[in-house]
């Protein structure tokens, strides 16, 4: 299976639903284009950030509060080093062509980078894993062969 690593806490809201049981994040933004589609292991990476919240604003941190990340704490208690979840890469587009449509919602800004010239990978059918599963990650899209799954 295709596999990416993302650091925390974007890979945990990858694979997460809100309370109504829609994907907390649907758009992976990158600085690159892929042309694959279909299965996609999330990978969170091993590093951990010591202030994930330093500096943010107020309206940014309530959208991390509503996806249930209140404060620093929660941020280190996500697991690391591990494959979590696995997704549907569908598309990947400009974030130009995404702008003004239904994923360019305050959620989606607030968890990723909508500068121009990058991309949106749209994700769907997100599944967290019951436990992560340890492996080391890579750059880029790698080939993850889970034990078991």
């Amino acid at each position: 299976m295709k596999a990416i690593t993302i650091r925390q806490p974007w890979a945990s809201l990858i694979v997460s639903l809100d309370q109504n049981g829609r994907p907390l994040k649907s758009v992976e933004t990158r600085s690159w284009k892929t042309g694959y589609r279909g299965p996609l292991a999330i990978h969170a990476g091993k590093f951990r950030p010591d202030m994930f919240f330093m500096g943010m604003n107020g309206k940014k941190m309530d959208i991390f509060a509503e996806a249930g990340l209140h404060g620093d704490n929660d941020i280190l208690n996500l697991p690391y080093g591990a494959v979590i979840g696995k997704v549907t890469l569908v598309d990947c587009l400009p974030l130009e062509e995404l702008a003004g449509y239904a994923l360019d919602t305050p959620r989606e800004r607030a968890f990723g980078n909508w500068s121009p010239g990058r991309y949106g990978w749209i994700l769907s059918n997100p599944i967290l894993f019951e436990k992560p599963i340890p492996a080391r990650g890579k750059q880029g899209i790698w080939d993850w062969a889970p034990e078991e799954m």
